[in-house]
């Protein structure tokens, strides 16, 4: 059996050698990881093998009193594989007691990981993540819409929203605290200007913006791989989230035409509240995030 190993941040090409052979998410890429670093949250990737099989995920090593707590870093990344691994529950409990780790909280990603990577004795479901299937394309994301968005794009035009504009990245370095601040979110929501304008550099990522009569007045922030995309973060100007809907939907033009084929919308603050609700009316899959 190969022992486990855990991949720093200055190892960039293992890092992604890794995660060449399986499908994975924005979150698990070395380019979010190492923005997320610039935060103060320095990940390594913890990888598993045994025959044909293997296990990846992110992990924050945070030392409290001479001891290791460990979790999964800011976003939506958690255990991904090859497929279902009886046995694997017991081998990380193995991997954690080696490494000396005395609590932890570890997602399994809500796309990809698979019931076996938990143990059902320990896993939780917090809250659901939405996510939207684009494998049919526009016209199938479409029917699947509620009356409300339809009417919402109903004057939807592409020309009208930029992508990776002029100005987009800068607007929402200079935006995202503004709106984090106004919304009076958590900590944990809160970032440097040093990661929010790496992550507008990565080349997973792109930016969505929207124009109106204060100028460009709210921009969107959406990770990509090709197995899935997340929408990562919105920024706008007070009294301007009308255009939440729209930038979402010029998005997903984008990503069918590049042959993604999942959108990860996100989920509510707590289940079932009206920014779940938002989620769910793009015809979204509630999917259960669980650690």
């Amino acid at each position: 059996m190969a022992a486990d190993r855990c991949i720093p941040l200055s190892e960039r090409a293992e890092w992604e050698a890794a995660l060449a052979a399986i499908p994975h998410v924005f979150g698990h890429t070395w380019g979010c990881c190492r923005a997320l670093a610039l935060a103060g949250q320095e990940a390594v990737l913890y990888v598993a093998e045994e025959g044909e099989r293997r296990v990846c995920c992110p992990l924050i090593e945070r030392p409290i009193d001479g001891r290791l707590d460990v979790a999964t870093p800011y976003g939506f990344s958690g255990l991904t594989g090859t497929g279902p691994w009886p046995g694997f529950a017991e081998r990380w409990r193995r991997f954690a007691a080696e490494r000396g780790y005395v609590a932890g909280y570890l997602a399994v990603n809500a796309l990809f990981g698979d019931d076996s990577f938990a143990d059902p004795e320990t896993v939780t479901v917090a809250n659901r993540t939405y996510a939207l299937d684009l494998r049919g394309g526009v016209d199938a994301v479409w029917s699947g819409l509620s009356t409300n968005r339809r009417r919402q794009l109903r004057d939807w035009q592409r020309e009208d929203y930029e992508v990776d504009g002029e100005g987009l990245a800068a607007f929402f370095v200079e935006q995202y605290p503004a709106a984090m601040e106004r919304k009076e979110a958590a900590a944990r929501h809160r970032f440097p200007a040093a990661t929010l304008a790496t992550l507008c550099e990565l080349p997973e990522t792109f930016l969505v913006g929207a124009r109106g009569d204060r100028g460009l007045e709210s921009v969107s922030l959406f990770g990509r791989t090709r197995h899935a995309a997340d929408f990562v973060f919105n920024a706008a100007l007070p009294g301007c989230a009308h255009h939440s809907v729209p930038l979402i939907w010029s998005a997903v033009h984008l990503l069918v035409e590049r042959g993604v084929p999942w959108l990860n919308l996100g989920g509510g603050m707590a289940p079932g509240d009206s920014l779940a609700d938002f989620k769910a009316r793009f015809g979204a899959s509630p999917l259960p995030m669980r650690a």
